[in-house]
């Protein structure tokens, strides 16, 4: 699940300012040299880094007097990784890649309440091999979304996925509070909270949880396993400083910690190597050009 592009969604559809505007946004992170947490003899000096750059474009469509809008989405997403002393590992990846292209439809129903749907086709593989269909991945969202003051909304929903190997069912929470001036809390659960205080007209100041996973298929002719696929999971949590650059230009900058980050390697459905890194620290760099309203959080 994109957690940028959900955030975005939760914020058009629970703000009370319209229009808004096409949106691109590339991100750079890097997750320094980790040590595993619990490695298998010969792996206790091995360290795993990895950094990966994001580029994101969204355009918005209004409908029925602004009722309904509609969002294009497509984003590209390449992880890469270096190793020192994994020698004779499975896991020797040099870069994974994921792509997707979203539609998100929002429709205000009443004065409180509003319907979000998503569907999402997309690509998660190393790209070394002929693709396939185990390279291609599927979600969906639907939920309903109240707004009991113009300080509170909360929603619910499902999402179906397949980022994370076997087909599953999600239940899906939306909060987002206001106390009416500065300060902003939204959630969305299990893959996301974010406080927001406006600094000023220029800053915006946050602290950011952030849940990330994605199931990548991998080229068998590289490995032993038949139908080898990667499942890569990260958590981090950290401040977070937005800057209004110019209008129309931004630039965020996360750090923090990384108190979960897992590499998992599979034979189809069967577990074959699995490696739970230390915790560590982050350094995300992000610039976003165009959006909606100024001094949104």
């Amino acid at each position: 699940m994109n957690i940028k592009r959900f955030s975005l969604v939760l914020a058009l559809l629970v703000s009370a300012a319209l229009p808004v505007q096409a949106q691109i946004s590339i991100t750079f992170d890097a997750f320094p040299y980790q040590n595993i947490s619990d490695p298998a003899r010969g792996l206790e000096d091995a360290e795993v880094f990895s950094n990966t750059t994001t580029i994101a474009f969204s355009y918005p469509f209004m409908f029925n007097e602004n009722r309904t809008q509609a969002n294009v989405d497509f984003s590209w997403e390449r992880r890469g990784f270096d190793y020192r002393g994994l020698a004779g590992s499975e896991l020797d990846l040099e870069a994974l890649y994921a792509s997707e292209v979203s539609l998100m439809l929002t429709h205000r129903l009443s004065e409180t309440w509003s319907l979000l749907g998503i569907v999402t086709p997309g690509l998660a593989s190393d790209l070394r091999g002929k693709l396939t269909a185990e390279d291609f991945s599927f979600q969906a969202v639907l939920a309903g979304i109240r707004r009991t003051s113009p300080q509170f909304a909360f929603g619910m929903g499902a999402a179906y996925s397949t980022q994370f190997g076997e087909p599953i069912p999600l239940p899906v929470l939306l909060f987002d509070w206001n106390n009416g001036k500065k300060l902003r809390w939204m959630t969305i659960l299990p893959v996301s909270s974010e406080v927001w205080y406006a600094h000023s007209a220029r800053i915006n100041l946050g602290i950011l949880l952030n849940v990330k996973g994605n199931n990548f298929h991998a080229d068998p002719d590289r490995y032993t396993s038949r139908d080898p696929q990667v499942r890569y999971s990260v958590v981090t949590l950290g401040p977070s400083v937005r800057f209004s650059l110019a209008p129309g230009l931004a630039l965020q900058i996360d750090a923090g910690v990384v108190p979960y980050h897992r590499l998992q390697f599979y034979d189809g459905s069967t577990e074959v190597e699995s490696f739970r890194l230390k915790e560590s620290a982050f350094l995300r760099l992000g610039f976003s050009f165009g959006g909606w309203r100024k001094g949104s959080p």
